[in-house]
């Protein structure tokens, strides 16, 4: 193998392995596989990449040195997702009269496998991600038109921060009516849960996912915060420890639109799902390359079991995808069935 050569590093760390695919400037690859680590998902990151540098004879500080782009994949909000285990204690604060807006639910039987659905009466809504008790009700009211109609009042933020951290609350999730359209109390609460205590993690919804439609938009808004810090500590230790083997580019997080973000700036909640997408993408490429119009792919992974249809007839992205029990704001692209050990949901 060249010195000189350059690689581009792609890694997916999904609920048993960690894999990982090198590929030169030719074309060519090699790949890598370790045992995922939960304690630790740090570890099966570079275990990965070590495996994969063994394989062409290099060291990882070769490998890694020797980067032109790095790009990750990871269930790891997911499985919190699936689980129901991982995620922080977090708080919610929305504009009065709302509180109850996200246990309420739009429809019971949203992510309900098909024969379940037909048992709707009997079936449970799903745990709320925020107990009520966590959830506060501020007075202020912005219209459809992004005008203010009734002025926040800062000293109800300020109680409600005060009683969720009092509760122990490790971040805080801001959810107001039509702030899309103006976020100036989104802002202002930003402002005032800082002053109180400026390491409070913080999630606002217009910055999120600033759509029309409150339920959607405001548990987007919560699972991000729910899933982001957890992966947001993740992504800071392996960006560090890759500073210290050579590559300091920004590290490359897939998201479930189908791109890539840079891991300092993405938004954690853009992540669910993002690894059957990845799979769906490239059936679709296998599928155009042999001329077939329809194609089925599968991936048996150690939490969840993911099925992806490509087919000329589906729409190539879902604008209010549902995850677990929840239907969020998130666009995700193309359409697939998951099937959890606890849970079924629908893509």
């Amino acid at each position: 193998m060249n010195s000189s050569e350059k690689y581009r590093i792609y890694l997916d760390t999904g609920g048993t392995f960690t894999d990982v695919v090198v590929v030169r400037h030719d074309g060519s690859f090699f790949r890598g596989k370790s045992l995922t680590t939960y304690k630790n998902l740090e570890e099966c990151f570079f275990n990965g990449i070590s495996a994969a540098a063994e394989s062409a004879g290099k060291t990882s500080q070769e490998l890694l040195s020797s980067a032109n782009e790095i790009g990750y994949g990871t269930t790891i909000g997911t499985n919190i997702m699936v689980t129901g285990k991982g995620g922080p204690k977090i708080g919610f604060i929305t504009t009065k009269g709302h509180e109850d807006r996200t246990h309420i639910m739009r429809q019971r039987s949203a992510g309900l496998a098909p024969e379940d659905a037909l048992h709707m009466i009997s079936a449970d809504k799903p745990k709320p991600l925020v107990p009520r008790m966590l959830i506060k009700g501020v007075t202020e009211r912005v219209d459809s038109k992004g005008d203010v109609l009734i002025p926040l009042r800062d000293e109800e933020v300020e109680q409600a921060v005060k009683e969720l951290i009092e509760a122990g609350v490790d971040g805080i999730a801001v959810g107001l009516l039509w702030s899309f359209l103006n976020s100036v109390h989104e802002d202002r609460c930003e402002e005032i849960i800082h002053g109180i205590d400026p390491e409070m993690a913080i999630s606002l919804s217009h910055y999120v996912m600033p759509v029309v439609r409150e339920y959607p938009r405001f548990l987007s808004c919560i699972i991000d915060l729910y899933i982001g810090k957890p992966l947001k500590k993740l992504l800071q230790r392996i960006e560090n420890r890759l500073g210290e083997f050579g590559y300091h580019k920004p590290l490359l997080v897939m998201q479930a639109i189908g791109g890539v973000s840079q891991a300092k700036v993405v938004k954690p909640a853009t992540t669910l799902h993002s690894g059957p997408v990845g799979g769906m993408i490239g059936v679709g490429f296998i599928k155009e390359l042999y001329g077939y119009q329809n194609a089925v792919g599968s991936d048996v992974g150690g939490t969840s079991f993911d099925i992806t249809i490509s087919s000329p007839t589906r729409e190539e992205f879902i604008r209010e995808p549902v995850v677990g029990r929840y239907e969020i704001a998130n666009p995700m692209r193309g359409y697939y069935y998951r099937c959890g050990r606890r849970n079924h949901s629908m893509g």
